[in-house]
């Protein structure tokens, strides 16, 4: 089956634009996500979830989700392989997923049109009438010249790591980039943690602690 246009870059991730990929910044361990969805009404026994950008050791929040419920997927065009991530689209595309997270992806991303173009593929797995968008923003830390200086927070400039790279923005920040695919999202505040949250429905409840499954 053919993949839809805005997944092309798991057809030849070598021929990727993105100057710097993400392959060195996976890491084990649960991302903040979990615990936000289960504290919301996100959680349903079924629920098709499509993890873009999951990383190579992403066991944790894969065993965390399937205990939640879900059916898990996940896809990422430099830390799993073609016929892992092909699986994993071919069910999720063209708006059969009723979940999309973005666990800390944007930030590694230097590119605003590469940013862009992982929420494209988000918008086309989304279901239309019931499906969210999650996405958690790592906003990055002081270097030790920084923190010597007090440089503040809000001032950081994007920096090479040794795994990769990082915008280290706020995710305030990242709100228009996804505004101009996803119109109707707003930052949201789970358990002290900021999240942005979006649907393709404009009539959705993006307060996630009072919404409920539309189907």
């Amino acid at each position: 089956m053919k993949l839809p246009k805005e997944w092309n870059v798991y057809n030849t991730p070598e021929k990727t634009e993105q100057a710097i990929t993400s392959a060195g910044t996976a890491r084990a361990q649960k991302p903040r996500t979990l615990k936000m969805l289960s504290a919301t009404k996100l959680v349903k026994n079924g629920k098709i979830l499509l993890d873009i950008g999951c990383g190579h050791r992403n066991e944790l929040f894969e065993e965390g989700l399937i205990s939640e419920g879900f059916d898990y997927n996940g896809c990422d065009p430099f830390n799993k392989t073609k016929e892992y991530n092909l699986k994993s689209i071919h069910k999720c595309m063209n708006g059969n997923a009723d979940l999309v997270t973005l666990n800390n992806v944007l930030n590694t991303i230097s590119e605003k049109e590469i940013r862009k173009s992982v929420l494209k593929q988000a918008e086309n797995a989304l279901n239309k009438e019931s499906g969210y968008l999650v996405i958690l923003i790592y906003e990055g830390t002081r270097t030790k010249e920084e923190a010597k200086n007090k440089t503040p927070l809000n001032e950081l400039k994007p920096i090479k790591t040794r795994d990769g790279f990082q915008n280290r923005m706020k995710t305030e920040r990242y709100l228009e980039e996804v505004k101009s695919v996803f119109p109707h999202s707003k930052i949201v505040n789970v358990n002290g943690a900021k999240f942005i949250v979006a649907s393709k429905n404009l009539n959705s409840e993006l307060d996630l602690k009072k919404r409920t499954w539309l189907t």
